[in-house]
């Protein structure tokens, strides 16, 4: 079975180099920089107080026919990649692996010969220099079949990635989607907004609060919806429901000591990785999701409102917040 993972960021990177220490045939595709480090140097993974490095093939462009293509691009590059693979996708299975809700639509209209799956990772991957990735804890990693179409490609696609790490099938994976934006809603917003890790962000009360209070937002458009909220594995939900529902004080104790129980450190969010790049963030397909939802309830939604406007600042002026200003942007809702 011969992969091709597009992307050249840390989520198709670590997924390429696992596949290929099982023995799959993998080719990355990935930007000329990381492509030429990895070329050179191998590609060096670092977890922890450990490294290893893997040698794998890698590619500028998609240029021959895979039996499975994931697609590991940021959603702000999708359609441009679908453009790029379409003639070589037409029969084969394609993954998306992107965050926000509408990308497996967008696949499947640009790619209508392909069989879809749709991916949702949850796990943590940081890139910041060509040829090098971290990796967090072991986490997992969610499909599904979006329109109905495809239950053997999802048993295909569930048993390879299930041979690297956990991985579930899911019914109604667009639910999961909008489960995996409440997660986001604070663990993409936070960070990028001061580019501290969260654990640092979680010892400032007041960054409890508001993100507490993004989280309260998001739970309640969410339900207003009617998108069930389900736990599922390695997917807790209900746990931030549950503490979204609690008074603030409470919740940001329980924020503070669920952040120190899990030691990770310095943890940094696909929204905070592409600022330090000077790279444009998903925001408008991570917060901007849950302002238009609202919109289409006629609802409003200023705490994720605020959140996609101060990121969008920050694209322009690579300027973060302190603690002290979000304070008072966020005072004003």
């Amino acid at each position: 079975m011969n992969i091709a993972i597009v992307g050249s960021g840390a989520v198709g990177s670590l997924l390429g180099a696992f596949l290929v220490r099982k023995g799959h045939s993998v080719t990355l595709v990935c930007r000329p920089d990381h492509a030429s480090a990895i070329q050179k140097n191998g590609l060096t993974i670092k977890a922890n107080l450990n490294s290893l490095c893997v040698a794998l093939p890698v590619v500028h462009s998609l240029a021959f026919k895979a039996d499975i293509i994931f697609l590991a691009v940021k959603y702000t590059d999708l359609s441009a990649t679908c453009a790029s693979i379409h003639p070589y996708a037409a029969g084969c299975i394609v993954v998306t692996l992107q965050n926000g809700v509408m990308c497996d639509d967008l696949c499947q209209a640009m790619l209508p010969q392909s069989t879809l799956v749709g991916g949702i990772v949850l796990f943590n991957a940081q890139y910041f220099s060509a040829g090098v990735i971290t990796y967090g804890a072991q986490g997992s990693i969610l499909v599904g079949d979006p329109h109905g179409l495809s239950p053997q490609a999802v048993d295909t696609v569930a048993t390879l990635l299930g041979s690297i790490m956990p991985c579930t099938k899911v019914s109604t994976i667009k639910n999961f989607r909008y489960a995996k934006l409440l997660v986001n809603s604070i663990n993409n917003s936070l960070d990028a907004l001061t580019s501290m890790p969260l654990n640092q962000c979680m010892d400032h009360p007041e960054l409890r609060i508001i993100g507490l209070r993004i989280l309260r937002e998001t739970v309640s458009v969410l339900r207003h919806a009617k998108i069930p909220l389900r736990n599922t594995a390695g997917f807790k939900i209900r746990d931030l429901v549950l503490i979204a529902a609690l008074p603030l004080w409470i919740g940001s104790l329980i924020l503070w000591l669920r952040m120190h129980k899990r030691r990770q450190r310095d943890i940094f969010s696909s929204t905070i990785q592409s600022l330090i790049r000077h790279k444009a963030t998903e925001i408008d397909f991570l917060h901007g999701e849950i302002v238009r939802l609202a919109a289409s309830l006629q609802l409003k939604a200023p705490y994720n409102q605020k959140v996609v406007s101060l990121i969008h600042t920050i694209e322009q002026t690579h300027i973060f917040y302190s603690p002290e200003e979000l304070v008072h942007h966020f005072s004003r809702l």
